[in-house]
């Protein structure tokens, strides 16, 4: 599969540097696209404060992103339909500007000559959202637009339905603490959200969260029996979730625990739900590929029918490996229906 980028902030410079790391012969990253100057780019790729430094390093030259197992051509466009991805002969575009979330306006990439796209956010109209764990086995070589929902998302989802399939989720409340991201401000200013236009570094910041409504796509049964909040909070990365909820099944904290501990070790499971070996904190997840590291010391039960549970997920790296898994997801439904 040729794969190119489109938007190297944070998530799609980790994207490059994951599929770099990973070697695998399936992905071949040739392509990005980003309206930053290209010697920035290189630079933020070599060097991230929060996941550290690459080894082997990127270079700009003449038009490319180069290192020694790698060469991408990088180009500088603010329309999707200019980019020249037929040129680069493009099997998948992973949209990762934040721009272009919706199916009208990502449909542009295909316009441009990509075969497919998948964007690193929620999108409206998207062909499928689908959440490596829960519903990846209902994506087809028809779905052209795919949606991988949000790091948060991912988390989620996945608790949600090992916990919905054995007990029954009559309704529930997810509260994600969330490490701040870029959309925040360093110091107060302008922000479409009061409370997002306050400094991320010296508030707890209440804010809103899709999740809800992403859950309502990938686990539709449970449609309008769930809603979320966020807290945003002064760490660079990790997050947790904090679920609390009421089952049709008589719980016990054991009989919480011991069905995510069983279900984490199931096949399709692995890399993608992890537990917590010790009482940890956030720091002590960070750059894992996990979508969600479940923390049984924080398993609550009141009553019979009200339980709560905590996961942790780093909603960077953890994020850009479902992404990737995604990605070879397609190739594999691609090359079977050849």
């Amino acid at each position: 599969m040729r794969i190119a980028v489109n938007g190297l902030g944070r998530i799609g410079r980790l994207v490059v540097r994951a599929i770099t790391l990973l070697q695998d012969s399936r992905l071949e990253l040739v392509a990005a696209n980003s309206l930053a100057e290209s010697d920035i780019i290189a630079h933020l790729l070599n060097y991230d404060s929060t996941h550290g430094k690459l080894t082997n390093r990127f270079q700009y030259n003449n038009n490319y992103l180069f290192n020694s197992t790698s060469k991408i051509s990088l180009f500088r466009q603010s329309k999707p339909e200019t980019i020249p991805w037929e040129k680069e002969n493009i099997d998948i575009v992973i949209e990762c500007s934040g721009k272009f979330n919706s199916k009208n306006a990502a449909i542009a990439h295909l316009t441009a000559g990509a075969k497919k796209v998948i964007i690193s956010a929620p999108c409206e109209n998207a062909d499928a959202t689908i959440i490596v764990g829960v519903n990846d086995h209902l994506l087809n070589s028809n779905h052209n637009i795919i949606s991988v929902g949000s790091c948060t998302t991912n988390a989620v989802a996945l608790i949600v339905k090992i916990l919905n399939d054995k007990f029954g989720i009559q309704c529930g409340h997810i509260t994600t603490v969330h490490a701040y991201t870029s959309d925040q401000n360093i110091l107060d200013n302008s922000h479409k959200d009061f409370r997002r236009a306050r400094s991320c570094f010296t508030s707890i910041i209440p804010t809103k969260t899709g999740v809800s409504t992403s859950l309502k796509e990938v686990i539709p049964e449970l449609a309008n029996c769930l809603d979320g909040s966020s807290v945003r909070v002064p760490t660079s990365n990790v997050s947790l979730i904090d679920f609390t909820f009421y089952s049709h099944k008589t719980l016990t904290v054991q009989s919480i625990n011991n069905e995510i501990k069983e279900s984490a070790k199931l096949a399709n499971m692995k890399d993608i739900l992890d537990i917590a070996p010790a009482p940890l904190v956030s720091v002590d997840f960070n750059h894992s590929k996990f979508s969600a590291i479940f923390d049984p010391y924080e398993t609550k039960v009141v009553g019979k029918n009200l339980g709560r549970i905590v996961a942790w997920y780093d909603n960077e790296w953890g994020f850009v490996h479902r992404i990737i898994d995604i990605v070879k997801i397609v190739e594999l439904c691609c090359r079977d229906e050849r």
